[in-house]
């Protein structure tokens, strides 16, 4: 079996291409990470539910259910 050869032609199209390709897939990696919280609620006084006092802290929202709570 030989070696393949590319025309003129694809070789142009080749170095033309690949950078623009190269490009895009940077740009699309730089995009804004999402948000790890749809609302933050910061110094609020936290009632657990178990009868001891409140306390402040920090509470992350994200789909209507909070997922953290920072001390």
């Amino acid at each position: 079996m030989g070696t393949r050869t590319f025309s003129p032609l694809k070789k142009k199209l080749f170095v033309c291409i690949f950078p623009l390709l190269l490009a895009l897939a940077w740009a699309l990696s730089a995009q804004a990470p999402t948000p790890a919280f749809d609302l933050v609620i910061t110094d609020c006084h936290i009632i657990d539910g178990t009868g001891s006092p409140w306390y402040s802290g920090d509470l992350g929202i994200r789909d209507g259910k909070v997922v953290a709570i920072t001390l």
